[in-house]
């Protein structure tokens, strides 16, 4: 808030010019309660009566008159205390005079006077005596705490401190000082006005002086000197530099960080409970809120924790609202899942959101891992349950597939016989999965009577024989049995 400047004239009847010094020390402690932490950065600024440090200025006021302020009772032509020089001043920037008697306060090299002259009448209209009110203006950012201000003056012949129309120190008359004082509604956001208000009893109205200001605040304390006023875009008094809202003329400031200009905010330290959205929560529900988890989700707003995904479902992102349904080819059996998992070779799924995998029927297989179904075994071939491949079928268990065994059904009998005839002889097994009792069964089976019957067999034995798979005499029992036999008589 724009600070109003209060201008401030005391006057006194001419008197006797002190000859020694004044010296006035005042170290102020301005503690005004805020909602901000005192943890912000120290900013501090200095001003000093001294040249090359133009940031101060005279009270450029037309009509002093209605606005005087007495230090020590009112004033009227009929108190001890009175103006009685021009009531209407033309003011002037004050002057640096350089080197004085008295010396400077620290960090000083020079008096102020009201006029580039000793005579007060330049300044006052009297040459009886004189008042010069010295403005000193500064800006401070909203979220400040613990603020000091040191302040020291030599003054010709006295002199008082207001800081935004408040006395922060007594008059001093002939030197003195004062104590440590805290003020607690002196300092305010925004512009502030520090008036010096400096009396002389005769001659010219003088002083020097440093004060030192410095508080916790976000942001730099702004100096505004004389006749040089701060960028002010929005034109509501506040400079930019200090305005968080530059370009709103009716916000200045947000105590509480929420967005929303003190003038506006119907709770300005308090900023308002926004809920955590949907994906987010926090220990309240409120901002400020986290993201929830992968493996987690937040489905609702004001959420006060994350759930964990159940089986079947996973979240691979944080600030989930919903979790995803394992894909076909996948299961998910933990909750809290941050991912699904491919179903082993030899298994497969075929359901979304699945919580385990199936294995490969008989008769099916799976190669790969991720498979959403199995694959039938092609013709001729088989597998057991869960296999990852088929393998031939081998009906008679000769150890040769159905698809290349001319005979998938042999007769594995121990011996060779020809009906009812054991002939004693050991049935031997042919690479092509045809043993003797088979091709014997089918040489009958080919014979149109028993004689050719008989004939077909014998060709046989004699080509074994001649092989070397069996002796004469085995040669000769398989004949005799088939010679006994009808075979091919019921061919016929």
């Amino acid at each position: 808030m724009i600070t109003t400047h209060l201008r401030v004239f005391v006057g006194l009847p001419g008197r006797v010019l002190l000859a020694g010094a004044v010296l006035l020390l005042a170290l102020l402690v301005l503690a005004q309660p805020r909602s901000v932490s005192a943890d912000e950065p120290l900013q501090t600024v200095t001003f000093i009566g001294a040249v090359g440090q133009p940031i101060g200025s005279q009270d450029p006021t037309t009509d002093w008159t209605r606005d005087l302020i007495a230090l020590d009772g009112p004033i009227s032509v009929n108190t001890p205390w009175h103006w009685t020089g021009n009531p209407n001043p033309t003011w002037e920037r004050a002057y640096f005079v350089g080197a004085h008697p008295w010396g400077y306060v620290t960090g000083s090299d020079s008096w102020i006077n009201c006029g580039p002259s000793t005579n007060s009448a330049e300044c006052t209209g009297d040459p009886a005596g004189s008042v010069v009110v010295y403005r000193v203006r500064f800006a401070v950012p909203s979220g400040w705490s613990n603020p000091t201000m040191a302040f020291q003056i030599l003054a010709d012949n006295a002199g008082t401190v207001f800081l935004n129309g408040t006395q922060i120190t007594p008059r001093f008359v002939s030197g003195g000082s004062t104590p440590p004082q805290s003020i607690s509604t002196a300092l305010q956001t925004g512009i502030n006005e520090m008036l010096i208000v400096v009396e002389d009893w005769g001659g010219l109205a003088g002083f020097n002086y440093r004060a030192d200001i410095s508080m916790n605040a976000p942001a730099p304390i702004v100096q505004i000197g004389a006749g040089t006023p701060p960028e002010d875009g929005d034109g509501d008094g506040v400079p930019d530099a200090i305005d968080e809202f530059p370009t709103d003329p009716t916000e200045w400031t947000d105590t509480d960080g929420d967005g929303i200009g003190d003038n506006s905010d119907p709770d300005p330290l308090n900023p308002p409970v926004v809920a955590c959205e949907p994906g987010s929560y926090s220990t309240t529900g409120a901002e400020p809120c986290e993201a929830a988890p992968a493996g987690t989700y937040v489905a609702e707003a004001g959420a006060t924790e994350a759930v964990a995904c159940p089986v079947g479902t996973f979240s691979d992102t944080e600030g989930s609202v919903a979790c995803q349904a394992a894909p076909l080819g996948t299961y998910v059996a933990v909750t809290g899942s941050t991912e699904a998992t491919l179903c082993a070779p030899g298994s497969y799924s075929d359901v979304v959101g699945a919580v385990s995998c199936a294995l490969a029927p008989a008769g099916t297989y799976v190669a790969v891992a991720g498979a959403a179904a199995p694959t039938p075994c092609a013709v001729g071939y088989t597998s057991e349950v869960g296999a990852t491949e088929c393998y031939p079928i081998d009906t008679d268990g000769d150890g040769a597939p159905d698809l290349s065994d001319a005979f998938p059904n042999s007769n594995l009998a121990a011996t060779v016989a020809v009906g009812a005839c054991e002939s004693g002889v050991a049935n031997q097994l042919f690479g092509s999965g045809a043993s003797m009792n088979d091709l014997i069964a089918a040489a009958i089976a080919g014979a149109p009577n028993h004689g050719a019957a008989v004939n077909a067999v014998a060709a046989l034995t004699n080509q074994w024989k001649g092989d070397g798979l069996i002796s004469g005499k085995e040669k000769g029992a398989i004949q005799s049995c088939i010679a006994r036999s009808d075979a091919g008589k019921k061919n016929r």
